[in-house]
């Protein structure tokens, strides 16, 4: 029963990395490349985040996973309108580029990975009862994990796409990509 009850919890912790990770990796590499979140992508995660926080105000609260706490990190990603709107429109409000900042990492490293578990614990409850501490504290490693290192190959872009990866994906070419005619033969 128990070998039964760690191979249970083992499947779980797998496809909550895999969940977790495949859904943020993307927006850590595109934080490297641009030094922020770009605004399509900071939009879905609002709308996840929103639709999640919404729909626990309708849960019964004698069967709710989703307290206070939970509320105010699904409210985080509403909190980069707030700060956009400062500093697009507050021009005395020297701070607002640093706040953004600390609101997009807040956003990156708490608020995508806790929605992605959430959403999936909220539609496979049993998929989060893993018990075991390693694994819990796995979780978290391999998803930051993953996320550190998109963001990290996302600063060092250059040194890994081209301008046409870029243009070929339809995502923003940065200012400093490095075109395929520029590059040396091997050999």
């Amino acid at each position: 029963m128990k070998e039964h009850m760690e191979e249970r919890e083992a499947r779980m912790f797998i496809i909550l990395a895999i969940t977790a990770a495949v859904s943020g990796w993307n927006l850590a590499f595109k934080f490297g490349v641009a030094g922020e979140i770009p605004f399509d992508v900071l939009l879905t995660i609002w709308a996840g985040s929103t639709a999640a926080l919404l729909a626990s105000l309708f849960w019964p609260h004698e069967n709710s996973i989703i307290n206070w706490w939970n509320r105010l990190t699904l409210f985080t990603p509403s909190l980069w309108f707030v700060v956009s709107w400062m500093d697009i429109n507050m021009a005395r409000f020297t701070l607002a580029d640093e706040i953004t900042f600390l609101v997009s990492l807040v956003v990156l490293f708490i608020c995508v990975p806790y929605t992605v578990i959430l959403l999936v614990t909220i539609t496979n409850r049993e998929l989060f009862e893993i018990k075991s501490p390693r694994l819990r504290v796995g979780l978290v490693l391999v998803v930051m994990t993953v996320y550190l290192l998109s963001w990290l190959i996302g600063v060092n872009h250059p040194s890994f796409v081209t301008c046409e990866d870029f243009d070929l994906s339809g995502d923003f070419v940065p200012a400093d990509c490095v075109p395929e005619s520029e590059l040396e033969p091997i050999g």
